[in-house]
């Protein structure tokens, strides 16, 4: 009797989940494996499909672009990851700290991550306005005759959108650290300031290592998304001036979308992917390593 009562148990569970699975294998195993076997042939969504192997992956490393498209996107992680963190970091820490206003504050922070991302462009393409920007007025106001042309500059496209990205990111990622910090026990710094430590030596050696699980989400998260950032760079610069902010996913729907090529553009899909995992494996590894030897 019990073991009936017990297998209906597990049966009620398995149709609990099941449009769960049926979903997940639906929506998301379906398209990974489809991706999989579209990088391995020419198809262009109408026609027949026609298996080329490798020549796809072939065509990309060969190709100048798919370089350049590289290129941007490091340029792009470097240039916003560590800033994001850092200021996040800081910005928590003074809320923390019982900064006055502080509710307002973090709303302000805040703000620009739920904001649309064509509505911060068009903020940004204003703000940063090579002719009619407060940001160049103030620059020739302060003798700079020649101000940058930001967004439409090729030499400063990408650090323009790189400001904008740090500028949308950095809220998030403080109330991330600001959850990390509030799950520090005080005793801790109380016993700090016994033995006489000052404040850089307790963030140094207690919020640092307490926070060690929260920076490692926080660094995983930020690497994906910079590798990921497409809708800002669409709404900004459309990818130029020529190809100056072109990155990964833009050459990616790019191919897809304009070229009708589905194989490249599969194949540009994985090669993200592989990238995206090796940053987080070493990330991890890094990470883990450094928690072993604090605990």
């Amino acid at each position: 009797m019990k073991m009936n009562s017990f297998r209906k148990e597990i049966t009620y569970g398995y149709l609990f989940i099941l449009p769960n699975i049926l979903g997940f294998a639906i929506f998301v195993g379906f398209p990974v494996a489809f991706s999989l076997y579209l990088s391995f042939h020419s198809w262009n969504g109408f026609t027949d499909m026609h298996f080329v192997g490798w020549d796809n992956f072939i065509s990309l490393i060969n190709s100048a672009t798919f370089w350049k498209v590289i290129q941007n996107n490091l340029l792009y992680t470097i240039g916003t990851v560590p800033i994001s963190i850092a200021l996040g970091l800081f910005s928590a820490i003074l809320v923390s700290r019982g900064l006055k206003s502080m509710t307002l504050f973090k709303t302000i922070l805040f703000f620009p991550n739920i904001t649309s991302p064509v509505a911060v462009a068009l903020v940004f393409g204003a703000i940063f306005s090579r002719e009619f920007g407060p940001v160049n007025s103030f620059l020739r106001s302060i003798g700079f005759d020649n101000p940058p042309g930001w967004f439409a500059s090729t030499q400063w496209a990408l650090v323009s959108v790189m400001i904008l990205g740090i500028w949308k990111i950095f809220g998030y990622l403080m109330i991330l650290f600001l959850a990390g910090l509030q799950g520090i026990p005080t005793t801790l710094y109380e016993a700090a300031t016994v033995d006489g430590a000052n404040s850089y030596q307790k963030f140094r050696f207690v919020t640092l290592p307490m926070l060690a699980p929260t920076m490692q989400l926080v660094i995983s998260m930020s690497i994906i998304w910079s590798l990921q950032v497409w809708d800002l760079i669409y709404a900004s610069t459309g990818g130029g001036p020529g190809d100056a902010t072109r990155v990964m996913v833009f050459e990616i729907i790019r191919a897809a979308f304009t070229l009708n090529n589905f194989g490249y553009a599969s194949a540009l899909s994985w090669v993200l992917f592989i990238i995206t995992f090796c940053f987080a494996i070493v990330q991890y590894t890094i990470q883990q390593k450094q928690i072993n030897e604090t605990f």
